[in-house]
């Protein structure tokens, strides 16, 4: 997980959460990528801590594939990578069905029941534009993983693709998450688990009702926020 600025404020609910529901029996390690070292109780769960720039947004969600790719050797060792936006909880029991050989994606909560595409005004000449004809499944930046191996080589090729916009002065419309979707139209040939939207769940009752998608098992949500005030 990702947690500079206002956002560290998560950091500690959310391990508490992961320690009771995810993946339990498995050997797990938490890499926090943060602006300042915290005081945090892992509750058995190994947490390392790796400092990185004080990223104000969008550069914090942008700059995600980057900051793995540059501590790739920190992984070693480890069969499977996911990350988590860090304002998130993990409210269900998250099991050895996100463990596969590829990719692991979940399909977007606003794009799921209702379908839909959510980067239609990404610029045509970004490096995350999708041909219309091409938009079919969206899915969410917000919790994703897969095989270390196969993973980290997307956060290599989406790490270039990101700088090769940033240097023509362009960022996507919905910054990583574009670039993410993109590439998994470009590559439909590597395996992937594609996990529904209780795997990314939003918190409000009321959306989940409109987005006809509150049927779904809650596994993980993004908690509700004031987007701006967290960002300032």
């Amino acid at each position: 997980m990702i947690a500079t600025r206002k956002y560290k404020q998560f950091v500690q609910p959310l391990l508490n959460q992961l320690a009771e529901n995810f993946l339990d029996g498995h050997a797990k390690i938490v890499f926090l990528f943060t602006d300042q070292e915290m005081a945090l109780n892992g509750h058995g769960t190994l947490v390392r801590q790796i400092v990185i720039p004080d990223y104000k947004f969008p550069q914090a969600t942008l700059y995600r594939y980057r900051v793995f790719k540059d501590n790739a050797g920190a992984f070693k060792g480890c069969s499977h990578l996911f990350y988590s936006d860090v304002d998130m909880g993990c409210v269900g029991k998250v099991k050895r069905e996100i463990l596969g050989d590829g990719l692991t994606v979940v399909r977007h909560p606003g794009f799921f029941g209702l379908g839909g595409w959510g980067s239609n005004n990404v610029h045509p000449e970004s490096m995350a534009f999708v041909p219309e004809e091409a938009r079919q499944k969206y899915f969410a930046g917000g919790f994703q993983g897969g095989k270390t191996e196969v993973y980290l080589k997307m956060c290599k090729e989406l790490a270039a693709n990101i700088e090769d916009d940033e240097k023509r002065g362009i960022i996507a419309e919905h910054n990583d998450e574009s670039h993410m979707n993109h590439y998994l139209v470009a590559h439909p040939d590597i395996p992937r688990i594609e996990l529904d939207s209780g795997y990314c769940m939003v918190e409000s009752v009321y959306l989940r009702e409109n987005w006809k998608i509150d049927h779904l098992p809650v596994k993980i949500i993004a908690l509700d926020k004031n987007h701006a005030e967290m960002r300032s």
